[in-house]
Order: structure tokens, then sequence, then C-alpha cells
């Protein structure tokens, strides 16, 4: 009794083993495909992951609102209803964004040389006003602000937040970037080149939209007389792409 009884716990464990390994020999979901397919099916499900996403869609409302906002140079008509609409449509997905940037810096406050620290926070500030004040002109637009002068001066102080918190990054970006150069100056091999060169690319990415936050924001200020609004709504769009660009899924590879 005791030898069949130990023979079936043995047939037991050998059929979990079995079905173990046919468990590990099915393709992962997860698990990357041998080629890449750039078939209009691939793109749309790239742009069905970047819409899934909040920041996503208002990234994409924000490409239309500034493209509205070139096509009507500031001139009334359909264009610039077009223009405040989709600029309206974008308030509902930055409602937690002020908490959002701040609450990093509050549960794991900056660290290290205090050049750095200040960058962080002076980042982090910048955008939670420059998101937090935009919530007053969206009041103010509904309606529910009734005061229309608090709500322009929120719309000056969210701007110069966005202002401000870009140049901070900015700073960091180019600090980073000589950081970066420098590693690959002294890399050993073309490993460590490669990788440095990698890095420096996604740094150089920051750099350039921190540079467009940066003036788009001043344009949005009027404080640049050449930008007017045609100009303003072609960078807008410059800046939406880069952000469409940056947060879209990649695409997916196609198994042969």
């Amino acid at each position: 009794a005791a030898a069949a009884a130990a023979a079936a716990a043995a047939a037991t464990l050998t059929a979990r083993r079995r079905r173990r390994r046919r468990r590990q020999s099915l393709p992962s979901a997860t698990s990357t495909p041998s080629t890449m397919s750039a078939d209009p099916m691939a793109y749309a499900k790239q742009l069905k992951g970047l819409m899934a996403q909040s920041d996503g869609k208002d990234k994409v409302l924000a490409l239309v609102q500034y493209a509205a906002m070139f096509a009507s140079g500031g001139e009334a008509g359909t264009a610039l209803s077009v223009q405040k609409s989709f600029g309206a449509a974008r308030k509902p997905f930055r409602l937690y964004k002020p908490f959002e940037f701040v609450m990093p810096i509050l549960q794991n406050p900056p660290r290290g040389k205090a050049l750095a620290v200040a960058l962080e926070y002076t980042k982090a500030l910048g955008m939670a006003v420059y998101m937090g004040c935009d919530h007053f002109v969206w009041a103010g637009q509904a309606g529910v602000l009734t005061d229309k002068k608090l709500a322009a001066d929120m719309q000056k102080v969210s701007f110069w937040g966005w202002f401000v918190a870009s140049v901070a990054g900015l700073v960091e970006q180019t600090n980073a970037l000589n950081a970066a150069l420098d590693e690959m100056s002294a890399a050993a091999d073309e490993v460590e080149k490669r990788a440095a060169a990698v890095r420096v690319q996604k740094i150089m990415f920051g750099i350039v939209t921190n540079s467009a936050q940066g003036l788009l924001a001043l344009s949005l200020l009027e404080k640049i007389p050449a930008m007017d609004k045609r100009k303003t709504g072609a960078l807008g769009i410059f800046l939406s792409l880069l952000n469409c660009y940056n947060l879209a899924p990649p695409l997916k590879a196609k198994t042969a």
C-alpha cells in the first residue's frame, strides 16, 4: 500500500512538472516579437496606446488647439472657436496634476548638491503653479468664478509658472548633457560610447522640449513681440508633436 501511494505521488509530481514545462514553452504576451511591422494597424495601435493615457489625450487635444490657433491667427471665426473649445476640453485631464508634481518631492525630498536640489523644487513647484492656477482659468470659463480680472491674473501666473519650470528643466538638462559628454569622451570601449550616446540623445530631446516650452510660455504671455498668434500656434504644434512622440508607446513588433 505504501509503495502504491508513493508511486501515485510520483506520478502526480511528474504530471505537474510536464504542465509547468508546457506553460513555460508558450510565448509570453510581453515577450519581444522577432520582427518589426510598420503596417497601418501597428500605427493605429500605437495611437490607441497614446490615447489610453490621460497625458496622451491632453497632448493630442493640445495639438488640435494649437493647430486651430495657427489657422485662426487670433482672428474671430470657426478656427478660434475650435481653439477655445479644445483648450477647455483639456482641463479635466489636468485636475490631479498639481498634486502629481508636488507629491514626489514631499514623499522623497531631493538630495545632493544645492543647485540640483533647487532645480528639482523649482521644476515641481513651477509646474504645480502652472496646472493649479489654470484651474482658476477653467472656473472662470465655466462661469463658476465670476471675477474676470482674477481669472486673467491666474492665467498669467500659470504661464509664468510654466516658464520658470521650463527654465529650471533646461538648466538641469544642460548640466546633465555636460556630464554625459564627459562620460562619452572617457568611455573605454564602443559599448560604453553607445550607451553614453543614447543618454546624450535623450537629454538633447529634453533640452529642445524645455526650450520650446519656455518660449511658448513667453509667447502666450505676449512678452515676445515677434511671436504673433500664428507663430505661437506653429510653436505649439511643434511642442505638442514632441510631447506626443515622447508619450506614445513604441511600435509593436510583429512575429514573422
